[in-house]
């Protein structure tokens, strides 16, 4: 094996290991973000280069919250830094491809759901 395979291995391990740690930290603040927001959010999704929070009616009166939504409403909701996060590593760790979630804040993960 030459040096650059063994580079190439090495990388591609270090990358999954980063990439579960994302998920692991995203997983974490949206359910913290959901359980700060009990009457206004329900669900946090991630997938097919998307991510948002559903939103309990009369709120929004049912819209998505996602990376389109007024920054100001992101703040309110404490938001922001997830999507800060979400934006700056998504090109790099695929997070809103490699793997899609669903989750309530005490709910079980669903990775698929479609």
């Amino acid at each position: 094996m030459s040096n650059l395979e063994e580079m190439t291995e090495r990388f591609e391990y270090d990358i999954e290991l980063l990439q579960e740690s994302a998920f692991d930290g995203i997983e974490d603040e949206a359910r913290e973000i959901l359980r700060k927001n009990p009457d206004k959010l329900n669900v946090f999704m991630m997938g097919d280069g998307n991510w948002c929070f559903t939103t309990k009616a009369p709120y929004r009166d049912g819209e998505d919250v996602h990376t389109h939504t007024d920054t100001i409403e992101l703040k309110k909701l404490g938001i922001t830094e997830l999507k800060e996060f979400i934006e700056r590593w998504d090109d790099t760790l695929n997070l809103t491809t490699a793997v899609s979630m669903r989750f309530t804040a005490n709910g079980q993960i669903k990775i698929e759901w479609l």
